[in-house]
């Protein structure tokens, strides 16, 4: 199951709080939006495999990136 969230926060188009429209998310931001510790963050977007992530964590991936949990690994 190849990761592909990186290539999804990049492609991610979203608005700030002043209205503007954006490109990508940084992985700071989505730690932040997901109540998650950088650290695990940085390592779930770079890790290679997604085979050993659980199941309720690709789920809240998914939603906050609006897509379906098989995207997540294309």
């Amino acid at each position: 199951m190849k990761n592909n969230i990186k290539k999804l926060l990049d492609n991610k188009v979203w608005v700030n709080e002043f209205g503007e429209e954006k490109k990508g998310i940084s992985i700071n931001k989505f730690a932040n939006d997901l109540d998650m510790y950088y650290k695990t963050a940085f390592a779930l977007v770079k890790r290679e495999d997604l085979s050993d992530t659980k199941m309720g964590t690709l789920q809240k991936v998914a939603e906050y990136l609006e897509v379906n949990v098989e995207e997540l690994y294309k």
